[in-house]
């Protein structure tokens, strides 16, 4: 398959993926850092809007959280906030803080009004943050991404949108036009936000902020396929009737291909297992794996931040996703590696999992179910290389091979981690535990120590006209 193909492929399965889901997942709130943007449930408890403060906390630092009766004590990097259940008042680094409404505690979760969290975010951080209200959006420290509108009056015509840093939009195409999703990219309007640009194809660009998201809407009189260009820093959009590609009815590349050598930006994608109605294993009476590894997922992301690595989620809410829907979206992201995440209350420490199928390189067409043996060795490096940062931490680690779906249809680098949680506490005391902050971090440096092998890689395969038979 063509990489115009896999882009194509990619495109439409992220709506599926991720967009579909906007409407499942209720009101949220997002947050954007100069590391990482991230999103997080708003929930209503008496009328009024709260958010988990340590989960809002948790990509920006070292945080953690303990409750003793009805005070609930956080701790940021080196300051320290104190706030008493029931009450409107909280202390933070020794300051008082006056909270719109009362402090929640629930199942050791501290729950703060959410017109309290610009505050908040400001008195941990030092940082100045903006807060968009209506939108449910707060910047904390990230620059924001401006765009601009440029409309190719060619046949047919094409509509470019240019933007200040590189984005990762979710698209939704309609019978007229197309919807570009930005939940992790902090996205605000250039100028004015709607342009009418008077053209036969297409109508108009409208900018508009909501539940936690910006969103481009292009009015089109045909439904429109997007592209990324200029590493993420273009999206283009045509015409669908006139810009897909043939169907292939009877094949499925699992890499993209191209004979003509691309640049791309190494990163790690990371899969929290299960989502939406398939909740995993239940942890704990408050915790089901779906959760667990996605707050997890969010902690390697910010680790792997700190040394400089891009890493996007998979899924970053609450998602239904199937085996061979996340295969298709591995094998279409171009990533470096891949991590799946998975938890359990069995044993101690964490699992690392490559698939035994046997190393295949070279260019020769592999089958579909094959996938992952063009690119074992690396896997197994990778899990190597995590097994020896590990255990400098005094982590008990177990190396197995097991074919966690999807890991043999994947083309990448793929390891498969499973974690062992204590099966008490809630998803704070998961997040915030010693433990995970420790496999966290040995992650991130295992990472970076076989990232030049990664590169290399990546910069080898772009160049490859091998496929991959289904």
């Amino acid at each position: 398959m063509s990489a115009v193909v896999s882009r194509v492929v990619f495109f439409l399965l992220l709506p599926l993926a991720f967009s579909l889901a906007q409407g499942q997942e209720g009101r949220r709130l997002s947050v954007y850092t100069a590391q990482t943007g991230f999103s997080l449930p708003v929930q209503e408890r008496g009328g009024t809007d709260y958010v988990g403060l340590l989960e809002v906390l948790e990509p920006m630092g070292p945080v953690s959280a303990n409750q003793s009766g009805n005070v609930w004590k956080l701790q940021f990097r080196s300051l320290d906030g104190q706030f008493d259940e029931g009450k409107n008042r909280a202390q933070v680094g020794g300051k008082s803080i006056d909270l719109p409404s009362r402090f929640l505690i629930e199942n050791g979760r501290g729950l703060v009004p959410l017109a309290s969290i610009k505050t908040l975010v400001d008195a941990f951080t030092g940082a100045r943050t903006e807060y968009h209200d209506s939108a449910r959006r707060l910047f904390a420290g990230a620059t924001p991404v401006r765009y601009s509108v440029q409309l190719q009056r060619a046949t047919p015509s094409r509509l470019v949108l240019s933007f200040s840093a590189p984005v990762n939009p979710s698209v939704l195409t309609e019978k007229s036009g197309a919807r570009l999703v930005f939940l992790r990219d902090p996205v605000i309007a250039a100028s004015a936000q709607a342009t009418a640009l008077g053209d036969p194809t297409f109508n108009s660009v409208t900018f508009a902020e909501e539940n936690g998201a910006a969103r481009i809407t292009v009015s089109a009189s045909a439904p429109l396929s997007a592209s990324l260009a200029d590493s993420n820093r273009t999206v283009v959009l045509t015409p669908q009737a006139t810009t897909a590609p043939p169907a292939q009815p009877h094949t499925q590349s699992a890499v993209p291909s191209t004979g003509t050598p691309q640049q791309h930006s190494f990163f790690v994608l990371i899969d929290p297992a299960h989502g939406g109605t398939e909740p995993g294993a239940a942890l704990s009476d408050k915790l089901a794996e779906k959760d667990a590894v996605l707050l997890f997922a969010r902690r390697i992301q910010a680790d792997l931040a700190a040394r400089g690595i891009s890493a996007r989620l998979l899924r970053d809410t609450d998602t239904t996703i199937t085996a061979s829907q996340r295969a298709m979206i591995i094998n279409s992201s171009r990533a470096g590696l891949v991590l799946a995440i998975h938890a359990t209350t069995a044993g101690t420490g964490l699992r690392i999992a490559t698939s035994p199928l046997p190393s295949q390189s070279g260019s020769v067409a592999l089958p579909w179910q094959t996938a992952q043996s063009g690119a074992i060795d690396d896997s197994v490096a990778v899990a190597s290389a995590l097994a020896t940062e590990l255990l400098k931490r005094d982590v008990p680690t177990l190396r197995v091979s097991a074919s966690v779906p999807p890991a043999n249809q994947v083309a990448l680098p793929f390891v498969a981690l499973e974690l062992a949680a204590s099966p008490k506490g809630g998803q704070e005391q998961f997040s915030a535990s010693v433990q995970a902050q420790a496999i966290s971090s040995a992650i991130a440096a295992a990472i970076h120590s076989q990232r030049p092998r990664l590169v290399s890689r990546a910069a080898a395969s772009s160049v490859s006209t091998g496929g991959h038979s289904r």
